[in-house]
């Protein structure tokens, strides 16, 4: 992604708002995903926007696609990550712990201190046919490793994943290479991002924002998701009378076939059952529940 100034905007596709909802004491979340925008987001699966303050979820398996976690710098807590491959990571506010669980791992992730909320995003990020098979493989990075660019008065941007204009982030070993720019914008600044990849989509983090320029544009709340056409070379935000977060998310589509059950994405119902036997044979290992 680049930081010169693109000539023409790409089109708003489609936009959504996401419904807060409690799923179990302690941990609310606000969905977000292709189905209720109703436009690919390709690579990307899912988003969810997560307040955890509880325990809630036991070791569980993953196959298939990346689980991704990454907390805010506002987080009051830290998230304890284990898995099955003998990781165990703390995740800060600020830092960023890619799972990229491929031919399947069990993992574990829960508040390090309870009744501190974590808060930030769990992302799934697909993977092609031919790496489904590779081994899994955890990343991690700190808050101070994640580079942050200056663009332009009252504009911050983390360079999460990607590149930005010459900032790069450290993470250059994802079998699906993506750019996550996690933008914070001061109230009345603006700055214009110029995209190369195909799919292009932001999601408002805090705050409200406005998308594009003149009649074209729209104005976003938090948890809200927005899909950008082909057209164009460039995105431009902007925040009014608030500070704004948004995190602006591009990446070249994969183009197969997401068939799903529960923890597990294939590209078809044969691959589908040799996952779901890789499993049942304990080709994932296991992992005893710390809670």
């Amino acid at each position: 992604m680049k930081e010169a100034q693109a000539k023409s905007l790409r089109p708003i596709i489609a936009t959504a708002l996401g419904q807060r909802r409690t799923v179990k004491p302690g941990f609310t979340v606000a969905q977000l995903n292709a189905q209720m925008l109703g436009a690919p987001l390709d690579p990307f699966l899912n988003f969810d926007h997560f307040r955890m303050s509880q325990p809630i979820f036991l070791p569980h398996p993953h196959a298939g696609f990346s689980a991704v976690t990454y907390m805010f710098e506002d987080s009051e807590g830290s998230f304890v990550n284990r898995d099955s491959l003998g990781d165990r990571t703390l995740i800060g506010p600020g830092d960023l712990h890619w799972t990229q669980a491929a031919h399947g791992s069990h993992h574990e992730e829960i508040p390090s201190v309870r009744g501190e909320e974590g808060h930030g995003l769990q992302i799934f990020v697909n993977l092609a046919a031919q790496h489904k098979q590779a081994a899994p493989r955890a990343f991690h990075l700190t808050a101070d490793q994640i580079p942050v660019a200056h663009p332009a008065a009252g504009v911050r941007v983390r360079v999460v994943t990607g590149a930005f204009a010459d900032v790069a982030s450290p993470l250059t070993e994802l079998l699906t290479p993506v750019t996550m720019l996690d933008v914070t914008l001061q109230p009345g600044s603006a700055h214009r991002f110029a995209i190369d990849d195909e799919t292009a989509f932001a999601v408002v983090v805090k705050g409200k924002a406005r998308f594009g320029k003149g009649v074209d544009a729209v104005t976003l709340s938090a948890e809200s998701i927005v899909a950008f056409g082909l057209e164009g070379e460039g995105i431009e935000i902007a925040a009014d009378g608030e500070p704004a977060q948004i995190l602006l998310c591009a990446g070249t589509p994969l183009r197969e076939t997401v068939f799903a059950n529960g923890p597990f994405i294939a590209t078809d119902p044969e691959q589908m059952r040799a996952t779901i036997a890789h499993y049942q044979q304990g080709g994932m290992r296991s992992l005893s529940a710390s809670f």
